[in-house]
């Protein structure tokens, strides 16, 4: 194991609050929340999908499917790619159990999955559990401890109010 891998399974084995959820399939995965905020940050997210995400901020989930698709046909091949890597990366970051890989990768333990191996619809399931920000795994608080995302909401909601 490469010492790149080796560093993403020390922070992978970092705690972090999760929970399970079940795939349309049935199957039961833990999950927790990948760091999309600072991934944007870093750069990791293809910049030509960053503004079209951006724009979908608010909208109904059939508008930003729709804004989706016309995003996605409107890319390069090769932001298309870099997209499909993004996806599949906080896909593999999310799954705690069982654990997932991209599939491009050759050191797969046994007791592992590749995102190829996921039905279509459980991998659609995931990427719009990512998408909506894990809302079944709790948030770390800083003092400690975990609150659910509702609790948080109408937190919020009684701020503004």
């Amino acid at each position: 194991m490469n010492a790149a891998v080796s560093y993403l399974e020390r922070q992978r084995a970092r705690t972090a609050p999760t929970a399970d959820i079940t795939l349309p399939s049935g199957e039961v995965f833990t999950i927790r929340r990948p760091p999309l905020k600072q991934w944007i940050q870093s750069g990791r997210m293809p910049d030509a999908f960053l503004g079209k995400a951006i724009a979908t901020k608010g909208q109904s989930e059939d508008e930003v499917a729709r804004l989706g698709e016309i995003a996605v046909n409107e890319l390069s091949p090769k932001d298309v790619i870099k997209l499909r890597n993004f996806m599949n990366d906080a896909i593999c970051y999310a799954c705690v159990n069982p654990r997932l890989y991209r599939d491009d990768l050759d050191d797969v333990p046994p007791d592992a999955l590749r995102v190829g191996d996921l039905d279509e619809e459980d991998y659609q399931f995931l990427l719009k559990e990512i998408r909506d920000n894990c809302p079944s795994v709790p948030v770390a608080l800083a003092g400690g401890g975990v609150a659910s995302v509702e609790s948080l909401e109408s937190f919020r909601a009684q701020q503004r109010g």
